[in-house]
Formats: structure tokens, sequence, C-alpha cells
């Protein structure tokens, strides 16, 4: 392995992923939308009952 190949690996390897584009999948937005909509009015019923 040479030096400049085992250094482009190492940046290569801390890199990760590429974060997704939100704007990319709207459907899946939505549907986050949707889940974190039902997850607030169950905790505010939660804590409406205290």
């Amino acid at each position: 392995m040479t030096p400049v190949f085992f250094t482009l690996h190492l940046f290569e390897a801390k890199r990760g992923s590429k974060p997704e584009d939100p704007s990319s999948n709207p459907e899946r937005l939505s549907s986050e939308i949707g889940r974190l909509k039902m997850e607030l009015d169950s905790l505010k019923r939660s804590e409406i009952d205290e």
C-alpha cells in the first residue's frame, strides 16, 4: 500500500456517508410530519391528564 493511497483511505473512512437531502423524498417527510404530530398530540393529552 503506497503512502498516498493509505492517506486517502484514512480520510475516506472518516467522512462517513453523506446526509440525505430532506427535499429529495417528500413522501418520507410527509410521513415523518404525521408521526410527529401524533406524538405531540399524545404528549399534550398526557400533560392535561396529570
